[in-house]
């Protein structure tokens, strides 16, 4: 049986959850306090996988956990189109913060015959192990990469009828997000 527990609830009593839990979260002030409470423990070396369909919230997701780390006043734009960002960090307990979204290679899956070559190329098997590495649409590398990572599902809460996306904003609906064993062990 799963625990659906809300952030608000979650980081007031800062309770341990099981296994397979869900997070709900409500609105773009509810992520940012899960990104800050995560990044309040993150180590170097970590892997975050992020899945979810477009406009659920991984790219705020990933913003908002980014510039908490960082100075919060950084421009963390979405890769979609570049493929990777690289931030360095002089002063923080995370040097180099690596981010990925695989979207354009996850569209072109079919034509790509040589994934592996193309993900060498952008740097992602390069950048493991040399600071935070976040991914969006993994689902291509998944198999190719550790077991050891963080995995984030994130998805529009069913409950909620008000479905609608907002260009890489989350809008005021709930979301829900699912957490693999290693991250609720390792964060929660």
């Amino acid at each position: 049986m799963e625990l659906v527990v809300s952030l608000n609830r979650y980081l007031k009593d800062q309770k341990p959850m099981q296994a397979n839990n869900q997070i709900i979260i409500n609105n773009c002030e509810e992520m940012k306090n899960f990104a800050q409470n995560i990044a309040s423990k993150i180590s170097e070396n970590s892997i975050f996988m992020l899945f979810g369909t477009l406009g659920v919230g991984k790219s705020f997701f990933a913003r908002s956990l980014i510039q908490s780390l960082l100075d919060k006043k950084t421009e963390v734009p979405s890769p979609t189109f570049n493929l990777i960002y690289q931030y360095q960090n002089q002063h923080g307990k995370i040097k180099n913060i690596f981010h990925f979204d695989l979207y354009r290679l996850y569209q072109s899956k079919t034509e790509n015959l040589n994934l592996y070559q193309e993900l060498e190329n952008i740097g992602l098997f390069s950048s493991i192990n040399q600071g935070l590495v976040l991914i969006e649409w993994p689902e291509i590398a998944e198999s190719l990469i550790s077991n050891d990572s963080y995995k984030l599902y994130f998805e529009f809460n069913e409950n909620d009828s008000r479905n609608d996306q907002i260009n890489d904003q989350i809008n005021e609906n709930s979301r829900r997000i699912r957490l693999n064993h290693e991250f609720t062990k390792k964060f929660l």
